[in-house]
């Protein structure tokens, strides 16, 4: 049974990351010289430090936030590092 998984992802600008997912409304557990957790909910993950300069896919899609037929509204984000989010809400 998985007790825990988390995310690493990955920061080009580690301050201006923080900065966004703060701005998001994410709460910031703890930061390191190289590595900060944050939390919304129920859900965690890490920002490195770190950023692997690989190709860059400069069409990747983002969307605004739209109502979906099965119930969530999704909306497509991406952060300064250009790490693409998906991110559901379930309106009642």
């Amino acid at each position: 049974m998985i007790f825990d998984l988390k995310t690493f992802v990955p920061a080009k600008d580690f301050d201006g990351s923080r900065r966004f997912y703060k701005d998001l409304g994410f709460t910031e557990n703890f930061v390191g010289a190289d590595v900060a957790e944050f939390q919304i909910g129920d859900y965690r993950f890490l920002l490195q430090n770190y950023h692997v300069a690989d190709e860059r896919y400069p069409n990747i899609m983002r969307k605004a936030p739209q109502q979906q037929a099965w119930g969530l509204r999704v909306m497509f984000i991406s952060d300064p590092s250009g790490v693409l989010w998906h991110i559901a809400d379930r309106r009642s």
